[in-house]
């Protein structure tokens, strides 16, 4: 037996799954064995809005999240490099069959093998990193179906009917704090169904087309997005909209205090579609602080390289090959197979001064056709 089946072997006789969770997301699923109900619970509540029942899941992955004390294991840990200017979040002790990661703020340890996925520490304290831990499994799944991974968000329009057949998929791309989030839920407005936030998965389609896949997590936004809209508006506190509302427009934008939008409480059940095709990309390169007219621009990707850090996104430190070392720090992405792809469908480039009504009117004309 390995040390890394050891470990794994140890933390479980210690401490042993007593409840499971299946999460039936579609094409995929997760069994999550479990040691806390109070944990279970909050799982369900997340992911209700996510589960589907007329679609049985071909792959299913089996992970665990236990809540237990914080083990030592007195191995050397490797900081996991991130980009410049960000601070370190991740520790890092790979094995020849896998890797201990741990989480330095929280105290929170993963072994994450080829086919044992088990999560450990202070897990209904830290219930969110569980979220994040059964979306490391989905997207692991994704990207291994031969997906490149997009810093976007994904939602399905409306022809005019309301069936899904004449839905058009948008993947939304920007900048952190650029807007898509914002766009994308004034959209959930007009009847989009939402499809992710701040991840999309492409890969080809066919011979000409691409397929958008998500990842279930609800959006996590900034008051400003709250703010501006009044589905939204009763998320944030009566007492935090007071004491917002005297602070300038600029201030509001660079606000970084999130707040989790469950869509599902929002607008009812039928407003998730977590996979499907995509038709088009629209890249907000606008600004707030431009006083140009907001313009919309088709534009060619292999003519714009400038364009193409607003798509790509690197693999975390969750991500493990099909084949191969996983990396241990931040990655190079390589922009041919994203520029190849895309040549697929039309790239728009939103420039000039941010102005979601005209993004949402021209967005409306896209779905239309």
């Amino acid at each position: 037996m390995s040390q890394f089946t050891e470990l794994q072997a140890d933390i479980r006789s210690k401490h042993p799954v007593t409840t499971t969770l299946e999460l039936p997301f579609g094409d995929f699923g997760v069994r999550i064995g479990l040691n806390n109900d109070e944990l279970r619970a909050h799982l369900e509540r997340y992911f209700a809005g996510y589960l589907r029942t007329d679609v049985a899941p071909s792959s299913w992955m089996n992970i665990a999240a236990l809540d237990v004390p914080r083990p030592d294991f007195g191995l050397d840990m490797t900081d996991w490099k991130r980009e410049p200017g960000k601070r370190l979040k991740e520790a890092v002790h790979d094995f020849p069959d896998g890797r201990l990661l741990l989480k330095t703020r929280t105290g929170m340890q993963y072994l994450l093998g080829a086919t044992e996925q088990l999560a450990f520490g202070p897990a209904l304290k830290n219930a969110n990193q569980v979220v994040n831990f059964v979306n490391a499994a989905y997207l692991n799944w994704a990207l291994h179906r031969g997906g490149l991974l997009c810093h976007a968000a994904g939602l399905f329009l409306d022809e005019g009917n309301g069936a899904t057949a004449g839905s058009k998929g948008l993947v939304i791309a920007a900048v952190s704090g650029g807007g898509k989030s914002t766009l994308m839920l004034q959209l959930m407005r007009d009847g989009g169904r939402y499809c992710s936030n701040d991840r999309v998965i492409i890969r080809p389609e066919g011979d000409t087309g691409i397929r958008m896949e998500g990842i279930p997590k609800w959006p996590r936004v900034n008051p400003g997005t709250l703010l501006n809209n009044p589905d939204l508006l009763d998320i944030l506190p009566k007492a935090r909209q007071e004491a917002l509302a005297s602070i300038s427009r600029d201030e509001l934008w660079d606000l970084e205090e999130k707040y989790d939008v469950t869509l599902d409480t929002v607008y009812g059940s039928g407003r998730v579609e977590l996979n499907g095709p995509m038709d088009a990309l629209l890249l907000l390169n606008w600004k707030h602080t431009s006083s140009a007219p907001t313009e919309f621009v088709e534009v060619k990707l292999g003519e714009r390289p400038d364009l193409l850090k607003l798509v790509t996104k690197t693999v975390g430190p969750f991500y493990r090959p099909s084949e191969g070392e996983a990396p241990k720090g931040v990655q190079h992405v390589a922009p041919e197979p994203y520029v190849a792809l895309l040549e697929r469908v039309p790239v728009y480039e939103a420039r000039g001064a941010t102005d979601f009504e005209l993004g949402k009117q021209f967005v409306r004309e896209l779905a239309q056709g």
